[in-house]
């Protein structure tokens, strides 16, 4: 009996010093869950989600938006989000900042794409197109994000403008492609 609890004992030494040194890496990321609502004037049916301010849409110069990633709705680059809008001009919507990966409800929605982005500023800005305007600024931690949008009313948009609505929702995740959970039937 005496053997079997040095064993056991030992077992759990062992085991508890290995959970130790595995939790020195991680690094656990605690939000403030919040949200921040949004109503601004943008062009040419995008904008931008980016930790890195105006300097993020050097990313874009010579790279033209393709038929693909317009049917996507969404471009992503390191420290940039591009948001592929419905209507050309007024865009409304809210924005929440998340702990955990948000259920997948779908309903209600057109289009419902995620894509990531990498914080190294302590912040996330909404920046209009062309103007690079800063629309919404809010802090975040520095880390991995995985961003969702997801787009509504899109049939209300007639020329340049309608009552397109956007959710967009925030929280750690690694880095990963794109995909797009539910898509536009009108495409």
């Amino acid at each position: 009996m005496n053997k079997n609890f040095n064993l056991s004992f030992g077992l759990f030494l062992l085991i508890l010093l290995l959970c130790l040194q595995c939790t020195k890496s991680l690094k656990m990321i605690i939000l403030q869950e919040t949200t921040y609502n949004f109503d601004f004037y943008t062009q040419y049916s995008q904008f931008y989600l980016s930790s890195d301010g105006p300097n993020s849409i050097d990313n874009l110069y010579g790279q033209p938006l393709t038929k693909e990633q317009y049917k996507l709705r969404l471009r992503v680059f390191e420290n940039l989000v591009v948001i592929i809008t419905e209507s050309y001009g007024q865009i409304r919507g809210h924005l929440s900042i998340l702990n955990i990966k948000p259920a997948n409800n779908l309903e209600g929605y057109d289009h419902v794409v995620e894509g990531s982005i990498t914080v190294k500023n302590e912040k996330l800005e909404i920046l209009d197109c062309p103007n690079v305007s800063q629309e919404v600024m809010l802090p975040i931690p520095n880390g991995t994000y995985r961003v969702r949008v997801s787009g509504s009313n899109y049939n209300t948009v007639e020329g340049d403008q309608g009552d397109d609505h956007y959710k967009i929702e925030i929280w750690p995740a690694p880095f990963e492609n794109i995909v797009v959970l539910k898509q536009y039937k009108n495409e």
